[in-house]
C-alpha cells in the first residue's frame, strides 16, 4: 500500500526503539521502528497523531515512513 494513512501511537519503548500504531477505523496494531520514524529523534509518544505508509513486514503489517 503506498498511500498515506493516519492514526495514533499505541506505545513506543524507546529503549527497544519499538512501538505499536492503530490506524484511524482499524482495530489492528501495526508494528513501527525507530528507523521508520521520519524525525531526528526517531521517537514517538502515545497518544501522538501520525501519518505512515502500511507495508507487509516479515511476520505482520508495519508502519513505515512514520511522520509525526
Amino acid at each position: 500500500m503506498n498511500n498515506r494513512s493516519e492514526g495514533i501511537v499505541a506505545y513506543f519503548n524507546r529503549r527497544s526503539g519499538t512501538g505499536f500504531i492503530v490506524p484511524f477505523g482499524r482495530k489492528d496494531h501495526l508494528l513501527v521502528h525507530a528507523a521508520d520514524i521520519e524525525n531526528q529523534a526517531h521517537t514517538l509518544h502515545e497518544g501522538q497523531h501520525v501519518s505512515f505508509t502500511i507495508e507487509l513486514g516479515k511476520t505482520c503489517f508495519e508502519a513505515h515512513h512514520v511522520r509525526p
